[in-house]
């Protein structure tokens, strides 16, 4: 009976590891893919000459919640 209670609390240890190591490796993966469309976005406005301009020039934007 010990023997199971002890190799039940091994397989519970080993369980809760590997989902921490599954939820860390996600993020990961989530975070690098956010940050290369981030990337690709930048670039892409950098090419246009628009990353840092003012984005209020548009034909239509809004002031006190009017568009003009």
């Amino acid at each position: 009976d010990n023997i199971d209670s002890e190799n039940y609390s091994h397989t519970r240890s080993f369980l809760r590891e590997s989902s921490v190591i599954l939820l860390f490796l996600l993020g990961l993966i989530f975070t690098i893919i956010l940050l290369v469309l981030v990337g690709f976005y930048c670039r892409d406005s950098w090419k246009r000459g628009r990353i840092f301009k003012n984005r209020s020039t548009d034909a239509d934007y809004l002031i006190n919640g009017l568009y003009l």
